[in-house]
């Protein structure tokens, strides 16, 4: 089965934010993303690649999964 879709866009909503950390040095963004909880039960979204961003919240919510080919 062939899907066609080679890229995913993930919007969440995050809540009670914590902690924001953004470095970049490019206007062209490519990165991996990582979603995993904390030992403090936080939820951390973890960027790094051209960006590297760093947020941390205490819930969040998955709005939309959507595939597009780039």
């Amino acid at each position: 089965m062939e899907l066609g879709d080679n890229t995913v866009a993930v919007r969440i909503d995050l809540s009670a934010v914590q902690e924001i950390t953004l470095n970049s040095g490019s206007l062209d963004y490519k990165a991996n993303i990582e979603i995993f909880k904390d030992e403090a039960d936080l939820i951390v979204v973890k960027i790094t690649g051209t960006a590297n961003i760093l947020i941390k919240a205490e819930a969040g919510f998955v709005q939309t999964v959507t595939g597009y080919c780039n």
